[in-house]
């Protein structure tokens, strides 16, 4: 108990008297006194620092979901079209933390070419990868491509 206590007050007694110390000095120079540092508070939490609760800083970084910037559409295929096939094609895509599709991976096809188109569609994604903790991280998705979409009826 003891040490724990130690060693969540004793860096912060140390970084605050040095810290007073400073603003004396800076006070002396620019006659503003200890006025000059602003004290910020930081929260902390578990972790595996070797008290016995397990305190540890908290990580203040940026956390964001995956951004898709463009999702091209799937073309209906003109066999489908000729047959009056419509389904839906449902894919599992995997976004890596370098920006880039690592796999395309089909839970759900259709035939006369749809299953395909929907893959070309889902390779040429665009997006800027998921942040944990200011670091990007791999994501995976499901997407489902509709089949004939309202775009594709418009066009034919």
């Amino acid at each position: 108990m003891m040490t724990c206590l130690l060693k969540r007050i004793l860096p912060f007694a140390l970084t605050f008297a040095l810290g007073a110390a400073v603003a004396g000095l800076a006070g002396m120079f620019t006659g503003s006194g200890a006025g000059v540092f602003k004290r910020r508070q930081q929260s902390y939490h578990g972790g595996g620092s070797g008290c016995s609760k397990g305190y540890r800083h908290k990580l203040l970084a940026e956390s964001k979901p995956l951004s898709i910037r463009y999702q091209p559409s799937a073309v209906y295929t003109s066999e489908a079209r000729r047959r009056g096939f419509t389904g839906k094609v449902r894919l599992r895509v995997t976004f890596g933390a370098d920006g880039a599709i690592k796999s395309v991976e089909t839970l759900r096809g259709q035939p006369y070419g749809l299953t395909q188109s929907a893959e070309r569609a889902a390779w040429g994604i665009t997006f800027s990868p998921s942040l944990e903790n200011g670091l990007p991280v791999p994501v995976t998705r499901t997407f489902e491509y509709d089949f004939p979409s309202e775009q594709t009826r418009d066009e034919f």
